[in-house]
């Protein structure tokens, strides 16, 4: 009597086709460059770790773009005033996010005094600075990094009030 075969429901190109996907799946790993990180491979398994902002590569045509690497998505919501011809005006605040100086430009004819202020997420206010144009530099530096809520304010008046990272 033969003996029987364990596998003798799968034919010979599948058990192939098996073989060679699991072998060229290890050679397609995801690669970044970091600022550190390290390894630790044992007899039990592997622990890879990396700290740092990958570099990311963008390649465009004519069908499309496609960004590689890890992307941070950074969602600026702008939190509406209650004064529709206030709301009107334009207001731009870059770089966002920002590591030390962030800009503010006011899109407005008549110019005034500004008041800034962050807020952090627990709605301390940790900077307040008036500004006589409209053109504000505000520095940040000495601000922890994290999420912060900015206010413009003319006089009274909350002209905008937007989302802030501090990195």
């Amino acid at each position: 009597m033969a003996p029987k075969k364990a596998f003798n429901w799968i034919s010979k190109p599948t058990i192939i086709s098996i073989l060679i996907s699991v072998c060229c799946l290890n050679s397609y790993a995801q690669q970044s460059i970091n600022s550190a990180g390290n390894s630790i491979i044992n007899s039990s398994g592997s622990f890879s770790y990396s700290i740092g902002i990958p570099v990311s590569l963008s390649n465009t045509n004519a069908s499309g773009s496609l960004t590689e690497g890890i992307q941070n998505v950074i969602q600026i919501i702008d939190m509406p005033t209650a004064n529709k011809a206030i709301s009107e005006i334009d207001i731009k605040a870059y770089p966002n996010p920002t590591s030390a100086l962030l800009k503010i430009d006011i899109q407005e004819p008549e110019g005034s005094q500004y008041l800034l202020r962050l807020l952090d997420v627990n709605g301390r206010e940790q900077f307040m600075e008036y500004f006589e144009t409209t053109q504000i530099k505000a520095s940040l530096a000495h601000l922890s990094n994290g999420l912060y809520v900015a206010q413009l304010f003319k006089g009274e008046q909350l002209l905008k009030s937007f989302k802030i990272i501090k990195n």
